[in-house]
């Protein structure tokens, strides 16, 4: 071989290497992209989760917390587009029904909407809060998100987000999930709002969730 050809068989030798090395960092970074993005990229999965409470009455004794939450859940579904799938618990079933169904679903989020009452039977206690299990980093996103909403649509200071050991629907259901409390249905002031803001409670829910999938 001469020195021409050797020249040659170097300069293959060396695009073939730097072809190689190419190559192999297009595919490491290839998983890194889909270990840290692929969430986002994967069809959003969400169980609703209403209260089904019915003999919870409101202040004014005009409605229950399960039928309040309901409707809000009503028109937070209808707000998602079609690269959503929305499921729900049934609303005649049992709390036991719904984390069932949840968890045979393999949803990704699941959103339990509630509305709280003080047990004192005199009210004056207000705002909203978040329920998320102890120590579970992915349903605190979630729910920092989804608070971040609420917190500025009620109109009195909110109790923040509360960690639990104790609530079967956070410490048995699966996926990331929240409880949310949107106000206190015991209180004179607070049976009022809530049932004057049904659209913009499920507003606020909704833009948190897209905040959490990152569409907005």
């Amino acid at each position: 071989m001469n020195s021409q050809d050797k020249k040659y068989a170097i300069a293959a030798s060396v695009l073939a290497f730097g072809i190689l090395i190419l190559a192999s960092v297009f595919f490491v970074f290839s998983g890194l992209f889909s270990d840290c993005f692929g969430k986002k990229a994967k069809a959003q999965t969400v169980f609703l989760s209403p209260s089904t409470q019915y003999l919870n009455l409101y202040r004014d004794g005009t409605t229950t917390e399960g039928d309040s939450m309901n409707v809000i859940a009503d028109r937070l579904e209808a707000m998602f587009p079609e690269d959503f799938t929305i499921y729900r618990n049934n609303s005649e079933g049992t709390l036991a029904d719904a984390i069932e169904l949840s968890n045979s679903l393999n949803t990704e989020i699941h959103v339990a909407i509630h509305s709280n009452a003080s047990g004192t039977g005199e009210g004056g206690v207000r705002g909203c809060e978040i329920w998320i299990p102890r120590g579970h980093r992915e349903s605190r996103t979630l729910a920092k998100a989804v608070y971040r909403h609420l917190e500025k649509l009620t109109p009195v200071e909110d109790r923040g987000l509360k960690e639990t050991e104790s609530l079967a629907e956070l410490v048995k259901v699966n996926c990331t999930r929240i409880l949310i409390e949107v106000d206190f249905h015991d209180d004179e002031d607070g049976c009022e709002w809530i049932k004057s803001h049904y659209d913009e409670i499920a507003q606020a829910i909704y833009d948190g969730i897209c905040d959490y999938y990152g569409l907005k």
